[in-house]
């Protein structure tokens, strides 16, 4: 909480600045549109990585518990591929799991 109210008093002391004015002005007035992106951005992560749990949480072991599938899906969206490489078997059962949804 502390840390909070320190933030704020620092943003009211750098309001002597012209442009870190203007910089605080836009996000006061973006602050309604940033909320609803992150919280797009929430719901589609989420989306993603248990969809991931779901079709490859028994062949992959990044994907085998909920925490794995986002640290992975984080991972990859940062640009890290540390994808393993399964066999052919594994691939037809995740590809038969997904087509029967």
């Amino acid at each position: 909480m502390s840390k909070i109210f320190v933030s704020a008093k620092l943003l009211q002391l750098m309001e002597f600045n012209r442009i870190t004015r203007i910089f605080v002005t836009i996000l006061q007035q973006s602050g309604p549109q940033l909320a609803a992106f992150f919280l797009m951005f929430v719901v589609i992560f989420l989306g993603f990585s248990l969809g991931g749990n779901l079709l490859f949480g028994r062949v992959l072991r990044n994907y085998s518990t909920i925490i794995r599938s986002l640290q992975e899906c984080g991972s990859m969206l940062l640009g890290s591929h540390n994808i393993p490489v399964t066999t052919l078997d594994d691939f037809f059962h995740c590809k038969n799991l997904a087509r029967s949804f």
